[in-house]
């Protein structure tokens, strides 16, 4: 099975059956990140559609040696969430971030049962949407896809300063809203 880096240059040179193994390699990981920022399936599938289009026009930019493929890959999906996230009308999902509207999600029936890890989630990434979009795509990155302070870094450009901080912050509005959604004191 060919490496990513092999993938690279055979499709750098025009070859694409490579790209689509690149893709299909990769897209997964793409789809995951644009849909927990964007909590929509159609929007995360444009915005994966987008990042393979950005790969392939700048393929001949990517440097091995500046950072795993993977990083290059988040920093893309970021710069594409981030620019759809622009993009949106001032005022659209803005009661979605509202936060009367999170505590009305959760009705009376669900108080009384247990929540699974699943669900539970579920309700972290719904409370994530509440995130200015930096925040959010630093806390989907380093909490959500496990990815290193350096990582998150690499794909966002930010110091481990600014990633710390904004991390922070992240946490402590999620934690908030989440105690507001389960009724925590």
């Amino acid at each position: 099975m060919p490496t990513s880096l092999d993938l690279i240059h055979s499709a750098t040179r025009g070859d694409t059956q490579a790209f689509r193994a690149l893709v299909e390699q990769n897209q997964r990981m793409v789809y995951a990140v644009a849909f927990r920022f964007v909590r929509n399936a159609e929007d995360a599938e444009d915005i994966t559609q987008e990042v393979f289009i950005r790969v392939w026009r700048n393929l001949h930019s990517y440097r091995p040696e500046q950072g795993q493929l993977s990083t290059w890959l988040y920093r893309i999906t970021t710069n594409c969430c981030l620019d759809f996230e622009r993009s949106l009308p001032r005022n659209a999902g803005k009661g979605f971030r509202d936060l009367n509207t999170i505590q009305q999600w959760r009705t009376q029936d669900d108080a009384d049962r247990h929540v699974d890890s699943e669900e539970f989630n579920s309700w972290v990434i719904m409370a994530a949407q509440t995130l200015p979009p930096k925040q959010r795509m630093v806390f989907i990155l380093r909490d959500m896809e496990g990815l290193t302070p350096e990582e998150v870094g690499g794909a966002i450009g930010m110091s481990a300063g600014q990633i710390k901080s904004n991390l922070f912050h992240a946490r402590q509005k999620i934690s908030t809203v989440l105690k507001i959604v389960f009724q925590i004191k």
